[in-house]
């Protein structure tokens, strides 16, 4: 019973906190499991599907943040036309999950790559561009990197999403964002 005295306190953390920094993915690297020991190399966009996973790293600075989110959103404006692909078997979802701190843009492959460490959240994309997110609450990390990997949440399912990750306002793609 006590619990659940905590639960409007818990969904408030956010909604009160100001937004100190976001930061964009520094390395995106693409996972290919049809080039299982290929390094694929840092690109600026973002796939995912049954058989492409993607690492994403941020440079996280050293500030004030009590409370980090990572956070997916789509700039749907068609003035700015970011680009996206949907394509598949609905729904459209998938994991993001903590790596170990040792991404690599030379060396990583579908093979070769950081172990997974907890899944920090989950995302679901519409063909019009809506976004569902569950989770995303990650450690304010200091000084350091922040590294994660997402991928399909049921790799048996024929579907993909690919995007451009772009700095625009609101922004396209994934973000670190810290909060005071």
């Amino acid at each position: 019973m006590r619990a659940l005295l905590l639960v409007p306190l818990l969904l408030s953390q956010s909604a009160v906190s100001v937004l100190i920094n976001r930061q964009f993915p520094h390395l995106i690297i693409p996972l290919d499991k049809r080039t299982p020991d290929t390094p694929l190399g840092t690109k600026y966009e973002g796939r995912v599907e049954h058989s492409v996973w993607t690492e994403i790293s941020f440079d996280v600075p050293n500030n004030s943040a009590t409370y980090c989110t990572l956070n997916f959103s789509l700039n749907t404006d068609p003035v700015k036309n970011a680009p996206r692909t949907l394509w598949g078997v609905a729904p459209f979802r998938f994991n993001i999950s903590a790596l170990e701190p040792k991404m690599d843009r030379f060396k990583d492959t579908w093979n070769n790559h950081p172990a997974l460490k907890e899944q920090v959240g989950q995302v679901e994309v519409s063909h019009n561009g809506g976004i569902w997110v569950w989770g995303m609450s990650v450690p304010c990390l200091k000084d350091t990197v922040a590294q994660y990997v997402l991928y399909p949440d049921n790799p048996a399912r024929d579907f993909g999403f690919s995007w451009f990750e772009l700095d625009y306002d609101p922004p396209h793609g994934i973000t670190y964002d810290m909060h005071g």
